[in-house]
């Protein structure tokens, strides 16, 4: 069995590879309409990875997996604020008028992210009581 840190370093990686993924892709091509086909996915592989990885710490983790993925979000989104913005024509007007629309930004990312990563641990401990072995 492997240890605890070598999870943690794999679960941290893929998290921020699908962060990254998802962050460029709804800067480039998905717009708010398409964006929930990319989560759904990410939410999967997410899971199937702590599945694989039969770690014993799968709310920590699921809660890492989460921040990590919609830090990495928010930091793509706003290096690439332009392009996010002229997909996103909804949160255009916002962004001019609002002053603090930035600040509001990070707040809903890291309470969306933690919300993600209670809905990953739900579906990890779904799968543990409804196929371990006894």
């Amino acid at each position: 069995m492997v240890n605890n840190q070598t999870h943690f370093r794999s679960l941290s990686i893929l998290s921020l590879l699908i962060g990254a993924f998802i962050g460029l892709a709804t800067t480039n091509h998905f717009t708010t309409q398409t964006e929930g086909l990319l989560w759904l996915p990410a939410l999967i592989l997410s899971a199937y990875a702590q599945i694989k990885l039969k770690n014993d710490r799968i709310f920590l983790y699921s809660l890492w997996m989460g921040i990590c993925q919609g830090f990495t979000l928010l930091i793509i989104h706003n290096v690439f604020w332009s392009s996010y913005l002229q997909h996103r024509p909804d949160l255009l007007y916002q962004a001019t008028m609002e002053k603090g629309f930035k600040i509001t930004m990070f707040i809903m990312s890291t309470v969306i992210s933690i919300v993600y990563g209670i809905v990953l641990f739900g579906l990890v401990w779904l799968y543990g009581k409804l196929f371990k072995k006894n």
